[in-house]
Formats: C-alpha cells, structure tokens, sequence
C-alpha cells in the first residue's frame, strides 16, 4: 500500500523521465496540467504498491511493468486484476490525498 499528497511538483517530469516506462512517461507529457499530476500520482502510488507487494526494493522501480492500461480517471475509484503480479490493485482519490493498494494472491490465506 501507498499514500501519497498530491502536489504540484516542478520536478514531476523528471522523476517520470528517470522511473518510468517510455509509455508511462510519454503519456504524461501529452496530458494538460490539471489531468497530469493526478495521473502521476496514480502511477507512482501504484509502482510503490507494487514494490511492497513483491517486496522488491526501490531499486527495482525501473523494472516494473508499464502500468498504463491501470490508469483510471482522475478521480475514480477502481479495483481490477493485474495479471503479471497475479493479484488485484484498488486506487482510491479522495480530496489531495491519493491511496494505492496491491495485494498478491498467494500472499492471501
């Protein structure tokens, strides 16, 4: 799981451009301010979600798959399957504040 404040931050591009899928990077770049930051908030709870889920450090942040079939709309609240992980993801975005949740299945009794 992962929470996150959503701000507006000079150097979200940057990270993006650093941790984040040529997909993932080239659709924040075609999207209007307003729209963008949400949506970067949403991938960047998500990866770190599913770094804790795997339990792979942040150094593995870069080998994430490309989470752009996730993206849902700003704010939307959903819960879908993630086949390559094998468990489920919800995202909720409540006000400034946006929550990821990833929970493998095998790690489920």
């Amino acid at each position: 799981m992962d929470i996150e404040d959503i701000v507006y931050n000079q150097g979200i591009l940057d990270i993006a451009w650093r941790f984040f899928s040529t997909q993932e990077y080239n659709l924040l770049i075609k999207l209007e301010e307003e729209i963008m930051i949400p949506v970067f908030y949403q991938l960047w709870t998500l990866k770190e979600a599913y770094l804790k889920a795997t339990g792979t450090g942040l150094s593995g942040l870069q080998n994430i798959p490309d989470l752009t079939d996730f993206i849902i709309s700003p704010q939307s609240n959903v819960m879908s399957r993630i086949p390559f992980l094998d468990g489920f993801m919800a995202y909720l975005e409540c006000q400034k504040y946006c929550l990821a949740l990833i929970i493998k299945i095998d790690n489920c009794s």
